[in-house]
């Protein structure tokens, strides 16, 4: 399939009381677009055309809405879509739409033309993870028809740092234990150092590692040569190397956008522990942040119930007690809970029967579990590719 086929024709301009011009398209980049999203609070990477020219090497479609006042752009989204079998043609929309000013009108004008897209592209499902601040979206899109996703497509919930504070206050705002293996780590023989496009092969043979001892299976290199090509046109990505004596004993990957440089992947040998090459990884992504002029370092997850609780102030359940999720909190950053996922079933006869049925049953999380992973199989299924002889697949966000 075509990646720059044309969307199908719809009136994105019926009004001529409306103070905003709103057009639609399909071009692979868009530099002005990604300089919107970088200038308006709280954006994300995931609504990039960088992004969606990593999606389409999977297969994966993109339409972007774009929202003007004058020639100024004010506000849009980007969904990308693609065909499944059985389902017909779904979408997604990570981390959107994105406004740049509180206007109830405009948020209005948008989700009326996202629901004539969703009708005009044929789409049968239609899935949202609003971005961090969007209490002016979520009511609106209930109200369109769309109703909380029984599973996570995207985390729902983070950990984020803020780098504009000193060291010492950085530090002290970490628990004691993670201070102190930092500050011993400091003195061990790790050091870090920001890596090239060279250093992926031995940055994905960790990030392999991992997945052998906690049971995933990442992507193939080449998807992160793409990423990086992609990214470091623009120097927005950046490669941490934790290493002993020159072996790579850690890695971690990073985006940086807006404001924020987010963790993206991160991998670790199994080496050295003693030494603390992760702890000591994450200390320098976070001061390569701040030297950089960002306010945030974001770590990308952690699991929604986990967070919950905690903001809560219940304990920690012991089955979290050893996870990676537990880990993160102890750099001292604050817990975000992000807007849950939505999803709309489009036509209205098979919405109802959705929400009736699947949402009533996806109360279960045996049923919320196995759906997830029949879902992802799907998708991963249709997003394999091959480079080099060798399959890759890439999750949907």
């Amino acid at each position: 399939m075509s990646y720059c086929r044309a969307p199908r024709r719809v009136n994105m301009n019926s009004s001529d009381q409306s103070p905003y011009r709103f057009d639609i398209a399909s071009k692979p980049h868009d530099a002005e677009w990604d300089e919107f999203l970088e200038a308006t609070p709280d954006s994300n990477h995931l609504q990039s055309s960088l992004w969606s020219q990593l999606k389409s090497k999977v297969g994966w479609r993109v339409l972007r809405l774009i929202a003007r006042s004058d020639k100024t752009i004010v506000g849009g989204f980007q969904i990308l879509h693609r065909r499944l079998p059985i389902t017909g043609s779904v979408g997604y929309i990570p981390r959107g739409p994105v406004v740049a000013r509180d206007d109830t009108a405009l948020c209005k004008l948008i989700l009326e033309k996202l629901d004539s897209i969703a009708r005009t592209e044929r789409l049968t499902y239609l899935a949202i993870q609003p971005p961090r601040r969007s209490a002016q979206f979520v009511p609106e899109l209930l109200q369109h028809g769309f109703r909380p996703s029984a599973f996570e497509l995207a985390p729902t919930a983070t950990v984020l740092i803020d780098v504009n504070k000193s060291q010492a206050e950085m530090l002290a705002a970490m628990r004691k234990s993670r201070r102190r293996v930092i500050q011993k780590g400091l003195r061990g023989p790790i050091t870090v150092r920001t890596g090239t496009e060279r250093d992926l092969p031995a940055f994905h043979s960790l990030l392999v590692s991992t997945g052998r001892r906690h049971r995933f299976f990442p992507q193939a290199i080449e998807h992160f040569r793409t990423i990086w090509d992609l990214f470091s046109r623009s120097n927005k990505i950046v490669l941490f190397i934790a290493e002993c004596s020159g072996e790579p004993v850690a890695g971690e990957l990073d985006i940086a956008f807006g404001d924020t440089l987010v963790a993206k992947r991160a991998g670790w040998s199994g080496r050295h522990a003693s030494d603390h090459p992760v702890e000591l990884l994450v200390w320098a992504a976070i001061n390569w942040a701040k030297q950089q002029g960002l306010k945030y370092y974001d770590m990308e997850g952690i699991d929604s119930d986990l967070a919950r609780a905690l903001i809560k102030g219940k304990p920690i359940s012991r089955s979290f007690e050893q996870s990676h999720h537990v880990s993160k909190l102890g750099f001292g950053g604050e817990i975000i809970l992000l807007p849950e996922n939505i999803e709309r079933v489009y036509p209205a006869i098979l919405g109802q029967a959705h929400r009736n049925l699947w949402l009533r049953a996806a109360k279960l999380r045996l049923v919320r579990t196995i759906a997830r992973q029949a879902f992802l199989r799907i998708v991963s299924g249709l997003q394999r590719y091959r480079v080099a002889g060798r399959p890759t697949a890439s999750p949907p966000n």
